[in-house]
């Protein structure tokens, strides 16, 4: 309990096994709580001071951390061991009691510790559910966002944000479902009592900080919708597509586009998302629970006084009346000093949690849109958003180290995205930009002769036998830039740049592909028996005597080697140029999935690249590879 209240609220930034590890184990002590509790209750000779100790690690068992979930199974199918868990430990307190107490003083103390820990337990309960079942929040935002884009007009823009309703913050109780809406979820609440991001952006004196982070907020809600299986309605339109490519990748005053914000709004709507289903933030937010909250402080500081009033009067080991079955140790005085020890702590703890839920970003948001709900106008906004906003973006920085981009990567991606607006192709357009025509069938696959154990249907959804094919032959192309040029400085800053996003996205395509099949296109069984092929293919290579006619045989890793040479006969700079390019493609290529659950779960360890670039793909409109997209009022499709 001491590891996850130390160390659980950071769980998202640490990508560590060890440290994965040791909090999964810390969240799973709870029969370890409920083993404690029944040797308590079982002992021959019982401490007088047992049935507070036994509340108070009962308490300490549900409050240590804010982490609900280590899993996104754990809030629905998990639930029943959690209830069973609980009212387990709850019987052995009550029955620690039970032995021992008499006074009503001792008794009233008692009683006022087990309401901390149930309020405690319902709380968290009541995240998990709110985690696995929203559905009436998100169809309201499913619904909403349908009707944004058909009943608000044509007008938009995107670098002013005019014509953007996306919901920042609004009722949630006040809204109808009927037959003169097609049953379709629809507010009912006043104007000025909904925050959206037009509204923001109307705000001249915030700055474009402060915006983005009411931003990522909004982006959240439409990124969790998804999540509940409702549809993307918004997906469809140019103005959309525009969001993005016209809104998030503007250029600013200096003429560029900064790579970085595109990233960092991203990253904080993922920071949202991991604590709406890992953590009781979003319940306290969402459910207006705050005053749950208070009522659970107000009982832990009652048990505090009601003890000290006990050890003032001498009066706390006197009211411990034993029954007459039960063998009660003398009171000592270590033993009054272990008990306001543990009260402490509850309260301690209490107070922090407390003050650090006050200055998360949900925290804020709840102070800003109880604000917002009494007042509107831009004052308002300048006065309510910088603090939130300060606090969004420093929990961003924090939460974006461990897994930190370098700028070339991130530029290299963006402008690829860029180029393309949107058509998404495995590779082929970047080839193609470059001139380079000749390897252009190790992107195809009538071209790629493979016995990898799938079916046609799956080898066109499945891209592991192209991402092993390029990743081989670019290394086989890193080894021969070692060999030929040993220091990284010879061949210039702008090869060694594209050296360096060439070998870092190959390398991260291959680890998705051993690591994290399921955020892949594809089945992740098929993704596993590609691999496995194509190690046994290695192995069979590097056993054989005739190395030089491998480029004449069938298989992944022979067409990676006959697609080295190809690349090996380019002049140095383009060769890298070429590769470059390539990854930055194939891995927004890789990114659109219907596999919600796969992105969400890898939250809790930290993130993957190819989840952001899932979520920025998702708020473009492009759900799928080959989709339709609105470009300048005309539809293109990606290959």
């Amino acid at each position: 309990m001491v590891f996850l209240a130390a160390s659980g609220s950071r769980r998202r930034r640490r990508r560590n096994f060890v440290a994965q590890e040791l909090v999964q184990a810390a969240y799973f002590s709870s029969s370890l709580v409920t083993y404690t509790l029944g040797s308590m209750q079982s002992s021959p000779v019982k401490s007088s001071m047992y049935p507070f100790w036994a509340a108070s690690l009962y308490i300490l068992s549900r409050s240590a951390d804010y982490i609900t979930a280590y899993s996104l199974d754990d809030n629905s199918h998990g639930r029943t061991q959690r209830i069973y868990h609980s009212v387990l430990s709850m019987i052995y307190v009550v029955l620690i009691a039970a032995t021992i107490l008499t006074n009503d003083y001792g008794i009233l103390l008692f009683i006022d510790m087990v309401l901390i820990g149930f309020t405690k337990w319902v709380q968290r309960d009541m995240a998990c559910r709110m985690a696995s079942g929203s559905w009436n929040l998100d169809k309201m935002v499913s619904d909403y966002m349908q009707q944004e884009h058909t009943g608000r007009g044509v007008s938009y823009d995107p670098v002013s944000m005019r014509g953007y309703h996306y919901l920042v913050d609004w009722p949630l109780r006040k809204s109808k479902l009927e037959a003169g809406t097609l049953y379709a979820t629809q507010l009912t609440t006043k104007a000025n009592q909904v925050i959206d991001i037009e509204r923001i952006w109307q705000c001249e004196s915030l700055s474009s900080e402060q915006r983005d982070a009411c931003l990522s907020f909004s982006l959240f809600h439409l990124l969790r919708r998804r999540f509940f299986g409702f549809i993307c309605a918004e997906s469809p339109q140019k103005k959309t597509h525009d969001f993005v490519f016209k809104g998030l990748l503007a250029k600013n005053e200096r003429g560029a586009i900064d790579y970085g914000r595109v990233f960092k709004v991203i990253d904080v709507e993922l920071a949202f998302m991991y604590d709406f289903f890992f953590t009781k933030h979003a319940f306290t937010y969402y459910e207006s629970r705050i005053a749950s909250a208070m009522f659970s402080f107000m009982l832990v500081m009652l048990a505090l006084m009601l003890a000290t009033i006990a050890v003032s009067h001498g009066s706390l080991a006197s009211f411990l009346h034993v029954r007459n079955w039960s063998t009660v140790a003398t009171t000592t005085t270590t033993d009054i000093a272990v008990t306001l020890l543990m009260l402490a702590s509850i309260t301690l703890l209490e107070v922090l949690q407390l003050l650090l839920y006050w200055k998360t970003i949900w925290g804020t948001a709840l102070r800003s849109s109880r604000k917002f709900s009494r007042f509107f106008g831009s004052v308002h906004l300048n006065t309510i958003h910088p603090d939130i906003n300060y606090r969004i973006q420093r929990s961003a920085g924090k939460l974006g180290k461990p897994v930190e981009l370098s700028a070339q990567v991130k530029e290299a991606l963006v402008q690829s995205l860029e180029s393309t607006q949107g058509v998404l192709t495995n590779g082929q357009s970047s080839l193609r930009s470059n001139g380079a025509d000749d390897p252009l069938w190790a992107c195809r696959l009538d071209n790629m002769h493979q016995d990898s154990g799938t079916g046609s249907s799956e080898q066109k959804k499945n891209q592991a036998h192209f991402i092993l094919t390029w990743h081989i032959a670019t290394c086989y192309c890193e080894g021969l830039e070692k060999m030929t040029y040993p220091s990284p400085t010879i061949g210039g800053d702008l090869k060694q740049r594209h050296l360096d996003i060439a070998t870092k996205l190959a390398k991260y395509c291959a680890y998705l592909v051993v690591s994290e099949p399921k955020l892949l296109p594809g089945h992740h069984y098929d993704t596993q028996r590609v691999f496995e092929a194509v190690v046994e293919e290695a192995i069979e290579f590097l056993q054989s005597d005739s190395r030089d006619t491998c480029e004449s045989k069938e298989g992944i890793f022979h067409n990676s080697v006959r697609l080295g040479k190809q690349l090996e006969g380019m002049e140095q700079g383009a060769r890298w140029k070429v590769l470059a390019d390539f990854w930055a493609e194939m891995l927004l290529y890789l990114a659109p999935s219907d596999n919600v659950k796969a992105h969400v779960e890898c939250l809790a360890n930290g993130g993957e690249l190819i989840t952001h670039l899932w979520a920025l793909l998702t708020h473009a409109g492009i759900l799928e590879r080959g989709q339709k997209i609105a470009i300048n009022d005309t539809e293109s499709a990606g290959g």
